[in-house]
C-alpha cells in the first residue's frame, strides 16, 4: 500500500483563517464562477523582415501572447493553386485569376503559459473582409482536438469592401479556419475575438502538508474566485487571462497534473531527503509504519539520494524503513546538478566529480559524509540507490514550483522543463498562495520569486526554455 489512511478534518490554522476571513469584510465573488473574458486580437498584419510572408507559414511569435499561433493563408490542396502567391501579411489570401479560389487561414489556440501547449476556447468571432460575391463561400469552421468539425457559419455577401463579423460558440474548440473563396479582387480576415484559454493551476499536497496550503490558498481565492465543485475559476479582465484552481492530495493527481500540457503546478511536502513523494493525510510526525522500503515511496527521485537513515526512521515519520546493503552505494560521485548545484554538498571537501569513500559507521548510523545543517550541527548522510520508475516519461507542465526541503538538489535532474521554482534549504512555511497570485496576478518570474522569498528566504528558480543547463557548475566527470 503506498498512498494511505485517515483524514485530520480540524486544525487551528483553519480554523484562526476562517476567523479571519470572517471579519475581513471581502464578501466571496459571486458563484457560480465567473465567465472567461473575452480577447480581441485587432488586424493581423505581420511582416518577416519586412518582406512578404510565404503562403502556409505558421506565424507564432507576432501572436503566441495572445494565446494563438496562426498559419498564414494557403491552398485547400497544396499545390494546385499555383496562381496563389505569397500575402503580405498572414491574413489575406491574393489571386491572379478572376475565377473563384479557395483557401484557409487556421487559428490554433495554445496554452499562454508556454505558447505551445494545445488550449481550448468556447467561443470565436472573426471579421471577412470583402465578401462581394455569391461564388465567394466564405465560412468560419471550428475543430477539436482531433480534427472533429464542431460547427460551422457562412459569412454573407456584402458590397465590395465590405466587413461581416461572424461567430461561432461551441465548447472545445482546438482551432478555427477561416474559409476564404475569393473571385480575383482577394480576400481577407480582420479582427478576431474570443473567450480566453482556460490555464490550470493545480497544487499538490503530499505528506504532512494536508490541509496546510489549501487554507492559505483558498484564504485568498475566497476573494478573487467562483467555484464550482472542487475547483475554483478566476477571470482576470487586466491581462484578458483564465484560470481554473484545483487543490489534489494523491499521488495520482500529482502525476496527472506533472503530464498536463502547459499547467502551472504546485507541490508541497516532505522532500523524504530525495527518496520520493509520500502521501497521506496523516499529521505530521505520524508512525507510518507501512513504509519499509524505497519502492513504498512515490518513485521519482534520482539515481542516487543521500539521507539521513536514523532521522527518517526515529525522527520524521518511517519507523520500519529499511536499505539492503546491495540499496547503498558503494564509492559513489559527487556531481552538478542541471541547475548548478552540487549533488551532495558536505562539508567532508568531496568537489565535483570526487568519489566519497568506503561507508563509515554501523546500523541507522551508516554514512558516506557530513553536512552542516540550519543548526550548524553535523548531520551524516548516507548514498542510496534511488528510483524514478514512477515519474511519467512525458512531462508537459509549463511551470513547476517544488515546495519541499532543498528540492533544488534533491529534485531538479528530473524536473528539466519550462520553469522550475525550488528551495535552496530547509522549507518551513508555507508559500503556495503566493505562487497562485503570482500566476493569476501576472507576475514575471523575479517577482514571484521576490514574494516568495518574503514569506521565507529560501526559493529560487531556474529558467529551462532560456538559460544553459549546468552554467553554475562544471558537469564534465572525465
Amino acid at each position: 500500500m503506498k498512498y494511505s489512511s485517515s483524514r485530520n478534518k480540524s486544525s487551528a490554522s483553519s480554523i484562526l483563517l476562517f476567523v479571519l476571513f470572517a471579519f475581513s469584510g471581502c464578501p466571496p465573488q459571486s458563484w457560480p464562477p465567473p465567465a472567461p473574458p473575452p480577447v480581441i486580437v485587432q488586424g493581423f498584419d505581420a511582416y518577416a523582415d519586412g518582406t512578404s510572408i510565404p503562403s502556409g507559414t505558421a506565424i507564432q511569435s507576432q501572436f503566441s501572447h495572445y494565446g494563438i499561433v496562426l498559419d498564414n493563408a494557403k491552398a485547400l490542396k497544396g499545390g494546385l493553386y499555383p496562381d496563389i502567391p505569397s500575402e503580405s501579411s498572414p491574413n489575406v489570401l491574393i489571386s491572379r485569376n478572376t475565377y473563384s479560389r479557395v483557401g484557409t487561414i487556421t487559428i490554433r489556440f495554445v496554452q499562454p503559459s508556454d505558447r505551445t501547449s494545445p488550449g481550448e476556447v468556447s467561443k470565436v468571432g472573426v471579421v471577412f473582409i470583402d465578401v462581394d460575391s455569391p461564388s465567394e463561400q466564405s465560412r468560419l469552421e471550428v475543430y477539436d482536438a482531433h480534427d472533429v468539425l464542431l460547427a460551422s457559419q457562412m459569412v454573407p455577401v456584402g458590397d465590395n469592401g465590405s466587413r461581416h463579423y461572424v461567430e461561432v460558440h461551441h465548447p472545445g474548440i482546438s482551432y478555427a479556419r477561416c474559409v476564404l473563396a475569393e473571385s480575383g479582387d482577394g480576400a481577407a480576415v480582420d479582427d478576431l475575438t474570443y473567450t480566453a484559454v482556460l490555464q490550470k493551476i493545480l497544487i499538490i499536497e503530499g505528506y504532512p502538508a494536508v490541509g496546510a496550503e489549501r487554507d492559505l490558498i483558498e484564504f485568498y481565492l475566497r476573494r478573487v474566485a467562483g467555484k464550482e465543485g472542487d475547483t475554483y475559476y478566476v477571470s482576470n479582465t487586466y491581462t484578458n487571462e483564465y484560470f481554473s484552481i484545483h487543490i489534489g492530495t494523491t499521488a495520482e493527481e500529482f502525476l496527472q497534473a506533472l503530464q498536463t500540457p502547459g499547467a502551472y503546478v504546485g507541490y508541497t511536502g516532505h522532500s523524504n531527503y530525495g527518496l520520493g513523494v509520500m502521501f497521506s493525510d496523516l499529521p505530521d510526525k505520524s508512525k507510518i509504519e507501512w513504509v519499509r522500503t524505497i519502492s513504498d515511496f512515490l518513485n521519482i527521485s534520482t539515481p542516487y539520494v543521500a539521507v539521513d537513515w536514523r532521522h527518517l526512521v526515529e525522527a520524521q515519520a518511517y519507523p520500519n524503513l529499511w536499505f539492503s546493503d546491495e540499496e547503498i552505494a558503494r564509492y559513489p560521485m559527487n556531481y552538478c546538478t542541471p541547475i548548478g548545484l552540487q549533488r551532495f554538498p558536505n562539508n567532508d571537501n568531496v568537489g565535483v566529480c570526487q568519489n566519497f569513500g568506503p561507508v563509515q559507521g554501523e546500523g541507522l548510523d551508516r554514512y558516506h559524509y557530513h553536512l552542516k545543517a540550519l543548526t550548524g550541527k553535523l548531520e551524516p548522510r548516507l548514498i542510496v540507490r534511488g528510483s524514478n520508475e514512477e515519474l511519467p516519461s512525458l512531462l508537459r507542465y509549463a511551470v513547476l514550483y517544488y515546495r519541499s526541503c532543498n528540492s533544488g538538489n534533491y529534485y531538479s535532474e528530473n524536473f528539466t522543463r519550462g520553469i522550475l521554482f525550488h528551495t535552496v534549504t530547509d522549507s518551513l512555511i508555507g508559500a503556495q498562495d503566493i505562487f497562485v497570485k503570482g500566476i493569476i496576478s501576472g507576475w514575471d518570474w523575479e517577482t514571484i520569486k521576490y514574494n516568495l522569498n518574503r514569506r521565507q528566504n529560501n526559493n529560487d528558480y531556474f529558467d529551462f526554455t532560456q538559460w544553459n543547463t549546468y552554467s553554475r557548475c562544471d558537469p564534465r566527470c572525465d
